[in-house]
């Protein structure tokens, strides 16, 4: 205590002293300013976070069906204030559930039900508003449009052309496609039936095309994605019998014993693909007891049998020769009644050319003047029988 007095008293009387005592009274004022600079201060920030304003952002910043496979990602256009999404074709849009992100602090309605992300699902068939409420209150709408893609089918389920032997090949893997059409057929200028899933094909259905070399026919989806496949046609460089050709089937091939066999060169007979007629007679009335002269029965004579019936009995189709004659299948006109020996070949490979009845057929070959030549095909009995008799007419031509 009396250190005290004697500094306290010591400063007050010498002049230093004075001026140190200045010095300390100035330092206490300056730090109580501070303090009192500090607290108001801290009460100004404590009075701009107590009044600060709520938020007032409200955008939809991200929105998408994480559901579907493939996910789906919105577009989202903040100026309109739209989100446009396209799902793949066929999906069911009535229950879809969206995934969303919005502004922090912000709500999601659609009409007065809250929407959670990846919770909520709605009907999407038509457009959605989507209502977001900041979190002052304020709001903004934003329309949701889902479209369903496109088809993307583009496939060509048959391809077929006129005449054409056995079924089309399509791999759909491979997207190639083969097609056989009958020995001798023209390839340049074939038309095809062309099916497809799809918007469009080309070359399209029905237009002529060369196919001596493979041709590309192109798909067209409804999405605008293509799908190319390579058409292959060839021609049998062989006739078989059973074979389509010539306007029917091939019922007989020559052997080197028959009149007009070559050897690198094939000929035969060509049979029509159904009968002609069920039953008529070889002859009309007026010469049924009449001959005709010299008709033939070895293969090879048929046609001129025919021509020999017909001189006779007159144009028309009231007689076996004449409908047999009259028949144009493949627009042929050269079509005729087979003689006796062209009959028996005719029933000798029955199977392979098929639609026979089991009833009797004429030939062209004259018996007597009362009786023709015919041939059971129930057991392929060969047996004449009067020309007024009904029996069956199966036209043929030769190549």
């Amino acid at each position: 205590m009396n250190y005290y007095r004697k500094t306290v008293g010591f400063l007050a009387s010498s002049r230093i002293g004075r001026v140190m005592m200045l010095g300390i009274v100035a330092m206490l004022a300056f730090s109580l300013l501070a303090d009192a600079a500090n607290q108001r201060r801290g009460a100004r920030v404590k009075s701009i976070v107590v009044e600060s304003a709520a938020s007032s952002e409200k955008a939809i910043t991200a929105f998408s069906f994480a559901g579907l496979t493939p996910s789906v990602t919105g577009t989202i256009d903040q100026t309109n204030h739209t989100v446009a999404l396209t799902v793949p074709y066929g999906t069911t849009v009535t229950d879809l559930v969206s995934t969303f992100t919005v502004s922090d602090g912000a709500t999601v309605k659609v009409g007065s039900t809250s929407q959670t992300s990846g919770t909520t699902a709605n009907n999407f068939i038509s457009p959605k508003t989507y209502t977001v409420t900041a979190a002052d209150g304020t709001t903004q709408d934003y329309t949701v449009t889902v479209t369903n893609a496109q088809n993307p089918a583009k496939a060509i389920t048959a391809f077929t052309i006129t005449g054409q032997q056995g079924t089309t090949t399509i791999d759909e893997s491979a997207k190639t496609i083969a097609v056989t059409m009958p020995y001798g057929t023209d390839l340049t200028t074939l038309s095809p039936t062309v099916t497809i899933t799809g918007s469009s094909v080309s070359p399209t259905s029905g237009t002529a095309n060369n196919f001596i070399s493979p041709k590309t026919y192109t798909v067209t989806a409804a999405d605008g994605t293509t799908q190319a496949y390579t058409v292959t046609v060839t021609a049998n460089t062989s006739l078989t019998i059973g074979v389509a050709y010539g306007g029917g089937i091939v019922a007989y091939i020559l052997q080197a014993e028959d009149p007009g066999y070559e050897a690198n060169v094939p000929h035969g007979l060509i049979a029509a693909t159904a009968d002609a007629s069920s039953g008529i007679i070889w002859a009309v009335a007026e010469y049924q007891s009449t001959s005709v002269s010299e008709t033939g029965t070895a293969i090879g004579t048929g046609s001129a049998n025919t021509d020999k019936i017909i001189a006779q009995n007159e144009a028309g189709t009231t007689y076996a020769a004449g409908l047999a004659r009259a028949y144009n299948g493949g627009g042929y006109t050269d079509w005729y009644l087979p003689s006796k020996d062209e009959l028996n070949q005719l029933y000798a490979n029955r199977a392979a050319v098929g639609g026979f009845g089991a009833n009797g057929y004429w030939s062209s070959s004259e018996y007597t003047a009362d009786y023709a030549w015919g041939q059971g095909f129930d057991g392929g009995c060969q047996v004449v029988n009067l020309k007024n008799g009904n029996c069956r007419v199966r036209p043929v031509r030769a190549f």
